[in-house]
């Protein structure tokens, strides 16, 4: 069930309502298989995955990846973010939350890039899809985010001025 949440400001005989929506979803996948990667190429930012999110992976790697905290992997575009060597794993979403949300970010960057005029990333790096106002001037904006419960959920957000 949404949540919902309304915030009015009056500025300057000029009222500002926007209205919230938390939505909660599942994952459109369990699992997912990615390579990752000794090191990353410079001034990239691909996603760092921790020995704690994949142990088994380290255990079955030990003499390569014992002094090894983290590996690197791109959703987008491996060649071009990540390097060194390579080791191919499955991830189960369900049991790592912090990748599963980084998955679903670049799954709907993907999916909106190119069919509307403005989609971005945020300072926090969550995906930020901007739709033009209409002749009503209201905008809509969409972020996703990890709840406290850990599960993904869709932030929305329509501002009428």
């Amino acid at each position: 069930m949404p949540q919902l949440l309304h915030i009015s400001i009056k500025k300057q005989n000029v009222n500002i309502t926007m209205q919230f929506n938390l939505l909660s979803f599942t994952l459109p996948t369990d699992t997912i298989t990615v390579n990752l990667y000794s090191e990353k190429v410079e001034d990239t930012r691909p996603n760092i995955v921790f020995k704690d999110e994949l142990l088994p992976l380290w255990e079955e790697n030990a003499d390569t990846l014992s002094e090894c905290k983290f590996l690197y992997c791109s959703f987008a575009n491996e060649e071009t973010e990540c390097k060194g060597n390579k080791y191919t794993a499955t991830i189960n979403l369900n049991k790592t939350p912090r990748l599963a949300l980084n998955y679903v970010r670049h799954l709907i960057y993907t999916y909106f890039h190119g069919r509307i005029p403005a989609v971005c990333y945020n300072f926090v790096d969550g995906v930020e899809i901007w739709i033009k106002p209409s002749n009503n001037r209201k905008s809509l904006s969409f972020t996703v985010t990890r709840s406290i419960r850990n599960t993904p959920e869709l932030l929305t957000a329509l501002s009428c001025l």
